[in-house]
């Protein structure tokens, strides 16, 4: 298979600014790019491609990692927001942290939930057979995740249901874990679900696509949203029978 890196710039995944000032950018990631750059992937990455575009980012730790306060997913696609300076970044992450930033994910689960609005505490860490993937553990860190469904589908004999997700934490892949514990896991997810039945996704049908702050100079309200990318709508138009 050929490497994400050796790809020319046009075939790469492309990062649309949404929003910036001189405090903060808003982004909306596509799906084959990670947040900050990584020794386990060779690809783009949201840091360098907003470096490229004249976007200049001064924060404290690692060069690699500036302005990063929350990540998406490698296959994740949607909003991100990024501090431009240090005091902006010790703000955002106070934020997150007292869950201040709020998150509305768009999830496609396999299954009918029995519970249509629900709130899921469970703790994640590491696998204990698999270090690269992430479970649901007595030890792990807390980890909340509220949901409501948003629609539920027939199709070839299998149902499925689209849920408005909303983490109040934010560990690795929780959204992925959380409901992959609950024996609903995401379409397209082949790490924490089922290798087939995916509609031809390439990866989860997951996609950040509300976030809603207090802007932390301003303190004026900022929301954004980002409609659903081509992959995740075809999905949607088969499910509902639309040709």
């Amino acid at each position: 298979m050929e490497d994400l890196d050796e790809k020319s710039r046009d075939d790469s995944p492309k990062l649309a600014l949404v929003y910036q000032d001189e405090d903060i950018v808003v982004v909306n990631k596509p799906a084959g790019m990670i947040a900050h750059k990584a020794e386990s992937f060779r690809g783009p990455d949201v840091c360098a491609e907003l470096a490229a575009l004249g976007v200049e980012i001064n924060t404290s730790g690692d060069k690699w990692r500036q302005g990063v306060v929350s990540r998406l997913d490698v296959g994740t696609t949607g909003l991100m927001v990024l501090a431009k300076n240090e005091d902006t970044f010790q703000k955002l992450k106070g934020m997150f942290s007292a869950h201040e930033v709020e998150k509305e994910y768009l999830a496609l689960v396999h299954g009918i939930l029995n519970k249509k609005r629900a709130k899921i505490n469970a703790p994640i860490g590491r696998h204990p057979n698999n270090r690269l993937k992430f479970a649901v553990v007595d030890d792990g860190k807390t980890a909340v995740t509220r949901y409501e469904v948003d629609e539920e589908f027939e199709h070839g004999g299998k149902q499925y249901s689209l849920l408005r997700v909303h983490p109040e934490t934010g560990r690795t892949h929780q959204i992925r874990v959380h409901f992959s514990a609950l024996k609903h896991p995401l379409v397209g997810d082949t790490v924490y679900g089922r290798a087939h039945e995916t509609f031809g996704l390439q990866r989860p049908f997951l996609h950040a696509r509300r976030l809603a702050f207090e802007h932390p100079t301003t303190h004026e309200r900022l929301t954004f949203e980002a409609v659903l990318n081509e992959d995740l709508l075809t999905t949607l138009h088969i499910l509902h029978n639309v040709t």
